[in-house]
């Protein structure tokens, strides 16, 4: 009963940031100051260019025992959203692929929100759930990609809306999904069939080749590689 009890709550939580029900408390600033304000246990990153909007309602969110911190980019076409979500009586890191997906489910509205893919798998102390759908609602039809992290007190959400055919706002954006500490692409697994208990660690030279094809790719710019390429090579 309690564990149902939490998985509601934060379903609720996550109801009312994405949907944006939650109070708006900066707009059309940087992307990654406004990231800077996730508590530690959500420290993935993705890069979205230019300004954002902060959801963040403490007072109605923490009324339920959890505190709910967004960073949004939203147009009548398409949105990112990376959001976190925390409560103290959380231990996310046991979360098992039933909890995962009752979360997801609950934080769907009605038949709006469809997922049509999942793929479970644990990273060390982390869990993690990749999904897509598509959303049909008062808004129109819209493909979704997403991606969730769940470790200790927090629950952390990466996703991305865009129009069907339109592909270059959603795998762009999930790709882009890196560890600032080490310089990571966290990039969906390539075969969401399977579901490692583990992932594979990556080697300096790997993660040095990431980087540098984030570069080029425009998805990181000049000051942003060399910062993470400079922590890469501090950990040898």
């Amino acid at each position: 009963m309690r564990k149902l009890i939490l998985i509601t709550r934060l379903a609720a939580s996550m109801v009312l940031v994405l949907l944006g029900a939650c109070q708006t408390t900066k707009s059309h600033i940087d992307a990654s100051e406004a990231m800077e304000k996730f508590p530690a246990d959500c420290r993935m990153r993705a890069q979205i260019n230019g300004p954002v909007d902060i959801i963040n309602d403490p007072g109605r969110v923490s009324s339920s025992g959890i505190n709910a911190y967004a960073v949004k980019q939203v147009s009548a076409d398409e949105q990112r959203a990376i959001a976190c979500f925390c409560g103290n009586n959380f231990d996310l890191g046991k979360a098992t692929e039933s909890i995962a997906l009752e979360i997801m489910k609950q934080s769907n509205r009605g038949d709006e929100w469809v997922m049509t893919s999942h793929n479970f798998y644990a990273d060390n102390n982390r869990k993690i759930l990749e999904y897509g759908g598509r959303s049909d609602s008062a808004f129109g039809k819209f493909n979704v990609l997403g991606k969730m992290y769940m470790e200790n007190k927090c629950l952390q959400l990466f996703q991305a809306m865009a129009r069907p055919g339109d592909n270059s706002v959603l795998v762009p954006f999930i790709n882009s999904i890196y560890d600032p500490r080490v310089g990571e692409l966290q990039s969906p697994k390539p075969n969401p069939q399977t579901k490692p208990t583990t992932s594979a660690p990556t080697n300096t030279a790997t993660r040095l080749s990431t980087l540098k094809d984030m570069f080029e790719r425009k998805v990181i710019t000049k000051e942003e590689y060399e910062d993470r390429r400079r922590k890469i090579l501090d950990h040898l």
